[in-house]
């Protein structure tokens, strides 16, 4: 189904900048947008597009109702538009700031936004040296601790209902994944019933979790834009969660204490290595992190499968090793 996407002409894209920023800024002509690259269907679409003055602006739309869609990517686009508004009123951490945002579907058969385009190099095709790669490593570490000292009054994925407790909150959120995979008919190489045991296990390290806090769950290096080896925004911060810190998948590199990159993310938030109750959690996130991709490999790339049902093996059998 990854195939199936919005397709945004150029007389439907002057009429959403027209609705967005007025007649005498939208565009005329047809060759004012290109589209940006996402990193799945489930993202919907994104045209970088100039306005008549030179601005330059991204164009964002919810994907197609006809994607099919894992439990936890429904909403995004919304819960994207929320945390692109919330950042900015807590932290200087560097987001775009947003132009317009249209629920009603009159012009499009999706919700959409449109927001400032941020200029520098995304980190998947910046080219930097070893040091350089550290120091967004560090910079990175910072910026999340920024984030987390948003808080929230209960746990859960943004726009969907919220729990009081972070264990019963990613414990359904956990199931949610299971039930997509067996909806889907995917076949993940290992028994799903001994994935949720393997999880139920280790469940209770949850409970040690108190307060809910602001969380990016992924920051694919395609969302992160750098300008001399600095981080000068994040770009897409749609897979949001009111969580534990430590669910941030960039803390995934820290259960090697020894690593340089773990070293530079740790000394830019601000504290040392992983407790080890704090691992035990790290690992879980880190199974479920195995189970979304292996059940979005099922559905999306095939080619992909036979690697992620080897990293879901493998997740769950560092679960039990000892630090």
């Amino acid at each position: 189904m990854d195939t199936i996407t919005i397709h945004l002409d150029a007389a439907d894209m002057r009429r959403m900048l027209r609705h967005a920023y007025g007649p005498h800024l939208a565009p005329v002509g047809e060759d004012f947008a290109r589209p940006l690259p996402t990193d799945g269907p489930e993202q919907g679409t994104s045209h970088l597009a100039t306005l008549r003055t030179g601005q330059r602006i991204v164009l964002r739309t919810a994907p197609s109702p006809e994607v099919d869609l894992l439990t936890q990517e429904t909403d995004l686009l919304g819960a994207e538009v929320e945390a692109l508004q919330m950042i900015p009123e807590h932290t200087d951490v560097p987001v775009p700031a947003m132009h317009h945002h249209d629920e009603s579907q009159e012009l499009v058969d999706v919700e959409w936004f449109c927001r400032e385009h941020v200029e520098g190099t995304s980190l998947d095709h910046a080219v930097l040296d070893h040091a350089a790669r550290l120091q967004v490593t560090r910079d990175l570490g910072r910026q999340l601790r920024a984030l987390h000292t948003i808080e929230g009054e209960s746990f859960g994925r943004f726009q969907q209902p919220l729990m009081d407790s972070w264990q019963d909150a990613f414990s359904g959120i956990f199931e949610d994944v299971l039930r997509d995979a067996q909806r889907f008919g995917a076949d993940l190489g290992v028994d799903l019933d001994r994935v949720h045991g393997r999880f139920l296990d280790h469940s209770p390290a949850l409970d040690a979790v108190r307060t809910p806090v602001f969380c990016l769950w992924r920051t694919p290096k395609s969302t992160i834009v750098v300008d001399e080896g600095w981080i000068v925004g994040l770009v897409r911060p749609a897979k949001t969660f009111w969580a534990d810190p430590l669910l941030e998948s960039a803390f995934s590199i820290c259960l090697d204490a020894y690593s340089p990159a773990s070293s530079a993310l740790l000394s830019g938030y601000g504290r040392g290595p992983l407790e080890p109750d704090e691992v035990e959690r790290r690992r879980l996130y880190d199974l479920y992190d195995a189970l979304v991709r292996a059940t979005e490999a099922a559905l999306r790339h095939p080619q992909d499968l036979g690697a992620r049902r080897q990293d879901l093996t493998a997740a769950m059998a560092r679960l039990d090793h000892r630090r």
